[in-house]
């Protein structure tokens, strides 16, 4: 018959980082830490060698972590699809449909900042556009 060995466990938390956490978490209005908070606890020297993924991990069984709040869009308001992105920037640099569609790949913040350059180009261009028209006019 094989004997099974079982070693005890050392605790990786002390009692001092406990009571920390916990010390944190009342301070709170909530009653939880955030990832604020954690980045603030990590600066400590009582907590080096530890890193946000143990720490987070640490105070989510505890039940002393509240995750960041996403802010959801307005009620009706559907998300922004990267394709309409790619097709709005398509449509003021007056390119083919789907003829920028590996554009797709690139992240959503890249294309906003795309199409936002092309916003702000087409701005000046209409700006400079109506000044020499204004200029034509009054010669």
């Amino acid at each position: 018959m094989a004997t099974v060995k079982t070693t005890a466990t050392t605790a990786n938390w002390s009692k001092s980082q406990m009571n920390i956490l916990r010390e944190n978490a009342a301070k709170e209005e909530s009653g939880k830490i955030n990832s604020a908070g954690i980045k603030e606890l990590l600066l400590t020297e009582l907590f080096s060698g530890k890193n946000a993924a143990q720490v987070r991990g640490k105070l989510s069984f505890e039940k002393l972590y509240q995750a960041n709040a996403n802010t959801p869009k307005p009620a009706g308001e559907a998300p922004t699809r990267k394709l309409d992105i790619v097709h709005a920037c398509e449509t003021m640099a007056s390119a083919p449909r789907d003829s920028w569609a590996s554009f797709e790949k690139a992240s959503k913040p890249q294309l906003e900042q795309l199409f936002k350059c092309l916003t702000d180009m087409s701005d000046k261009f209409d700006a400079n556009v109506k000044a020499e028209v204004e200029k034509q006019l009054n010669a």
